[in-house]
C-alpha cells in the first residue's frame, strides 16, 4: 500500500502535463478576461471622448452658423441704412427742386397778373383817351 500511496502523491508526466495545461488554460482565461475588461474600459473612454468631441464640434458649428447669420444681418442692415440715407438725400433734393418749381410758378403767376393789370391799364388809358377825343 505504501507504493500505491506513493503513486497517488507522485505526479506522473501525463498528470504534470494536465496540470500545466490547466494552469496555462486558467492563465489564458485570466488574460482574456483582463483583455476584455481593458477593451471594454477603452471602448467606454473612447465613446465618452467621441461624445465630448461631438458636442464640441456641434457647439463650434452652431456658433459659426450664428456668427455668419449675424454678419449677414449686419451687412443687410448697413445696406438698408445706406439706402435710407440715399432715399432721404434724393427726397430732400426732390423737395428742394419742388420748392424751386413752386417759387418759379408763383413768380410766373405774379408776372402774369402784373401783365394783365398792365394790359387793363393800357386799355383803360386808350378808352379814356378815345372818350376825351370824342368829347
Amino acid at each position: 500500500m505504501a507504493a500505491t500511496t506513493h503513486a497517488n502523491t507522485t505526479q506522473t508526466p501525463a498528470g504534470e502535463a494536465i496540470n500545466e495545461a490547466m494552469r496555462a488554460t486558467a492563465e489564458a482565461s485570466r488574460r482574456t478576461i483582463q483583455t476584455t475588461q481593458d477593451a471594454t474600459r477603452l471602448s467606454r473612454e473612447m465613446l465618452l471622448q467621441s461624445t465630448v468631441a461631438g458636442r464640441k464640434l456641434f457647439t463650434a458649428y452652431t456658433t459659426g452658423v450664428e456668427a455668419a447669420m449675424k454678419a449677414g444681418f449686419d451687412a443687410q442692415n448697413a445696406a438698408l441704412s445706406a439706402n435710407l440715407a440715399f432715399i432721404d438725400s434724393v427726397a430732400s433734393a426732390n423737395h428742394n427742386f419742388a420748392e424751386q418749381i413752386t417759387n418759379t410758378l408763383h413768380q410766373a403767376q405774379q408776372a402774369a397778373l402784373e401783365a394783365w393789370h398792365a394790359g387793363l391799364r393800357a386799355a383803360n388809358t386808350m378808352v379814356a383817351g378815345s372818350e376825351a377825343e370824342r368829347s
